[in-house]
């Protein structure tokens, strides 16, 4: 398992290009910091690292590519569906059929129940 974690880290690192980000730091360093390592080899508290982190999260943020799991706005054959709802509402109701009987009519023709028919109409008015 250590080695397909390796393998992977590598793969990730090669990737996004990581190591040109930290060369870049390294670059931007004096020559006088650069001698401040510690032994051990691990960076001495002068080295940027919040600020090379947030680089590399911006990477990260730009490599990944989101799926869109809803287009932008609307359903257009909804649109046009609510649409000939509500003229045909305003259609029943200059006939003389009162809004209960409208709304029923309309529910059977568009197989909607009364109550989605008045969302419909109190969103387009």
């Amino acid at each position: 398992m250590d080695t397909f974690k390796t393998i992977m880290k590598e793969q990730i690192i090669e990737i996004l290009d990581i190591d040109n980000v930290i060369d870049t730091y390294f670059k931007k360093m004096d020559e006088k910091h650069k001698e401040e390592l510690d032994e051990d080899g691990t960076y001495a508290d002068w080295f940027p690292t919040n600020e090379m982190k947030k680089d590399i999260l911006k990477l990260l943020n730009q490599s990944i590519t989101k799926k869109l799991t809803k287009p932008k706005g609307s359903n257009p054959k909804t649109i046009e569906r609510n649409g000939k709802i509500c003229t045909e509402y305003d259609n029943h109701l200059s006939k003389g059929y009162s809004q209960k009987e409208a709304l029923n009519l309309l529910s059977k023709k568009y197989e909607l129940k009364p109550i989605s028919i008045i969302d419909v109409l109190k969103k387009i008015w």
